[in-house]
């Protein structure tokens, strides 16, 4: 019994189905961790309602994914714990978005204003770390992945 044209046209397309998705592996095992570049570019291109508008869905979206996990927590109660003692916890830890949306796009604003070589670091990567209570300057220093320690010069290079 022989191999039909049928036959060898779907293993064909098989071949070619499985090259790709090797390609398309390799490549992105290549780039994982590698920065989107120039977010800061985009950012500084975008007018105030753009940033702001960005900073509304931040703050929404991080926000309920944190009481999400919250609620997770409290339906797994881990050993010891009550469902009051984790919410407690969870409010006293939760997102203090409190200065708003003008007060954050502001920060990112001057942050990549200030940094220029730094506009590759990505705007939650920032907001992160504002949130954890750094200053422009603290972030601009941070260990970003795939970053060098500042050089003599005091700018940042990536690897």
């Amino acid at each position: 019994m022989g191999i039909s044209r049928a036959d060898t046209a779907y293993y064909k397309r098989m071949i070619r189905v499985v090259l790709l998705l090797v390609i398309v592996t390799s490549v992105s095992e290549a780039l994982w961790g590698q920065r989107i570049c120039c977010a800061g570019e985009m950012w500084l291109k975008w007018n105030n309602d753009r940033r702001e508008s960005y900073m509304w869905g931040y703050m929404i979206g991080y926000s309920h994914a944190y009481w999400d996990g919250c609620r997770q927590a409290m339906k797994a109660l881990p050993g010891g714990a009550t469902s009051e003692s984790i919410e407690r916890s969870c409010r006293s830890r939760q997102p203090d978005f409190s200065g708003g949306t003008t007060y954050w796009a502001r920060q990112v604003t001057q942050f990549y204003k200030t940094y220029p070589n730094d506009r590759d670091i990505a705007i939650d990567g920032i907001l992160d770390q504002l949130r954890n209570g750094l200053t422009l300057e603290q972030i601009h220093n941070y260990p970003f992945m795939r970053r060098r320690s500042q050089g003599g010069d005091g700018v940042s290079k990536p690897n």
